[in-house]
């Protein structure tokens, strides 16, 4: 037994159980279903059935794309045309992940910078000048060097 045929004897089971929830003495003359849980069941089997079918569609494609007679092959030469093409992009996304990581700052999070009021062509941290704006302004008043803020 495949795996299809197992799965469509198991669809097949539920439906006939929830058919028989719904319809176990439940149901009005025009077939409605007189109480709220048949009516969810009902629904439920409506649902479901509708994606099975959604599912048997995509299945029936796939048989469609890939014969079972030829499966294999045409997956071979599927793989052999791609492959080069994920090997590709593998080798690119790591370049770029790699890159970002020397060029942007690191691994970690990196520093927001600002430029330093008052001082021309320096830039500091930002959480430097937002800890202590006031003992910043002091030390550029008093004409210390950049170096000593940190």
């Amino acid at each position: 037994m495949t795996i299809t045929n197992y799965i469509l004897f198991k669809v097949n089971e539920f439906v006939l159980l929830l058919n028989n929830y719904a319809y176990d003495g439940q149901a009005a003359d025009d077939g409605s279903p007189k109480d709220l849980l048949s009516y969810v069941l009902m629904k439920l089997k409506e649902w479901f059935l509708a994606v099975w079918h959604f599912i048997e569609n995509l299945v029936g494609k796939f048989d469609e794309i890939f014969p079972p007679e030829t499966r294999s092959k045409t997956f071979h030469r599927w793989l052999a045309v791609a492959l080069p093409f994920l090997i590709g992009g593998v080798i690119l996304l790591l370049c770029f992940c790699c890159c970002k990581k020397c060029c942007c700052g690191g691994w970690g999070r990196s520093v927001r910078m600002m430029r330093a009021p008052g001082r021309r062509g320096f830039v500091i941290p930002r959480n430097v000048f937002a800890r202590s704006p006031k003992l910043y302004f002091q030390n550029l008043r008093a004409g210390r060097p950049i170096e000593e803020i940190f």
